[in-house]
């Protein structure tokens, strides 16, 4: 599957697949590093997008789960998230298994 297969269709306005996505960010003063997983753990698509375009990126997706790094500037993305109703777990650096 490409990563325009996963895109939302904009005319309908409703995910035009069927495939959980799974998001991993990196998450920086300014920006955060993206990274979408389907639901084998294949990478379908790698982004460095600034903080406050996160949340709309994400909508494209038919997001499972969003995990972040806990970190000092995750705290205003993690809200944004979540008020958008996306599932966001934190995890420590130290305490996360890979």
């Amino acid at each position: 599957m490409r990563a325009n297969d996963m895109r939302k269709d904009k005319c309908l306005g409703h995910s035009s697949h069927v495939m959980s996505a799974y998001i991993g960010l990196d998450v920086h003063k300014d920006w955060t590093f993206a990274t979408v997983l389907d639901q084998t753990g294949r990478v379908v698509v790698r982004r460095k997008l600034e903080n406050e375009h996160v949340p709309s990126f994400l909508e494209n997706f038919n997001v499972e789960k969003v995990g972040l790094e806990s970190s000092t500037y995750v705290v205003p993305l993690y809200r944004a998230l979540v008020d958008r109703g996306f599932r966001v777990e934190v995890g420590h650096p130290k305490k996360t298994l890979t």
